[in-house]
């Protein structure tokens, strides 16, 4: 009869870290969702009546953002579950962002992210996300 260990001695099993971060991102998502407005509500207000998609790519145009509040770390902050879920070996460290403030551009910003899939998923989860009381405005930025 062969002995079998006592449970105490017998190491967890590791878990598979993959499949953690997979849930922890998903979780993530599942909550900014939960602070967006929806689509009928989003049409009500002018900036987003003629909102367009625009043409996939990993840079996101960004508008309706409070000028007044807003800084570089709180799109950071929002944006950077995407970028490190979806990061390669090659990929920056974090989210490239520009955002604008002065003149025209002022309450717009760019986020460049790793892969189109994760620029797909932010916009499916933030477009209408609002930040500083007023809902983002997300489309795919325009390649020149």
């Amino acid at each position: 009869n062969p002995v079998e260990p006592s449970p105490e001695c017998v190491p967890e099993a590791e878990p598979d870290i993959a499949t953690g971060l997979a849930a922890q991102f998903e979780a993530y998502r599942r909550s900014i969702r939960d602070k967006c407005l929806t689509e009928d509500k989003l049409q009500e207000l002018n900036v987003f009546k003629k909102y367009s998609r625009g043409s996939p790519s990993l840079k996101l145009y960004i508008k309706n953002l409070n000028h007044k509040s807003v800084a570089e770390k709180d799109i950071l902050a929002i944006f950077e579950p995407y970028h490190s879920f979806h990061k390669t070996d090659t990929s920056t460290p974090e989210p490239e962002i520009k955002l604008m403030t002065k003149g025209q551009m002022k309450g717009q910003a760019f986020v460049t992210l790793p892969s189109v899939t994760a620029a797909e998923n932010a916009m499916e989860d933030l477009h209408g996300f609002v930040l500083f009381e007023k809902p983002m405005a997300i489309m795919f930025a325009k390649s020149k």
